[in-house]
């Protein structure tokens, strides 16, 4: 899983990956499809928009008090990414 997200994020965002830290792995969806998603928090260099490829409309870089912000105001909803938020603060919380 780390190789293809580091290929992912490649693909998408034209970035390098600098550290790339394993979360852990959920199940969205354990009703319709069960399949499990690894998260994973990354470092990246620089990024490149790419709008329009794969959907993408934009892409917003954020310091992590705004990520905090967004997902509290509620204009983050995305469910992957609030998963992500919490298993990020959960391994943080674990480390302390």
């Amino acid at each position: 899983p780390e190789d293809n997200v580091k290929k992912e994020i490649k693909e998408e965002i034209n970035a390098e990956v600098l550290s790339c830290k394993y979360l852990g792995d959920l199940t969205p969806d354990s009703g319709v499809t069960a399949n499990k998603v690894s998260y994973f928090w990354c470092e990246v260099d620089s990024y490149e928009e790419k709008l329009g490829y794969e959907g993408i409309d934009s892409v917003v870089a954020l310091e992590f008090e705004e990520l905090e912000e967004w997902i509290q105001n509620g204009t983050i909803t995305d469910g992957f990414t609030v998963a992500a938020y919490g298993l990020y603060q959960m391994m943080k919380k674990h480390e302390d």
